[in-house]
């Protein structure tokens, strides 16, 4: 049986992507939470699943990352976890 590429059903793609942050908003508030115990676990469940899914792609481990490069990554997580703070503050 084929492989079939998520690639192929962009539409479908950008769908679910707007289904899920769409609703990210209300099981927060929902939860009842502080916003940041609500970053923190969103943090750790989501390096938990980005790590699995470079592994079992092969992208890791990546020896042409530079430092730069890292410090840019790093610099750009940090202003993705204050901008969902902020966010989840705001509700």
């Amino acid at each position: 049986m084929r492989d079939i590429s998520i690639a192929r059903f962009p539409a479908a793609s950008l769908a679910l992507a707007m289904v899920i942050a769409g609703t990210v908003g209300a099981f927060v508030t929902e939860s009842g939470q502080h916003p940041v115990t609500v970053v923190f676990w969103r943090c750790v469940f989501g390096a938990l699943f980005l790590a699995a899914w470079c592994l079992l792609r092969g992208y890791l481990p990546d020896r042409t990352l530079s430092p730069s490069r890292l410090a840019l990554a790093a610099l750009g997580g940090v202003c993705m976890v204050l901008s969902w703070t902020a966010f989840f503050a705001s509700a």
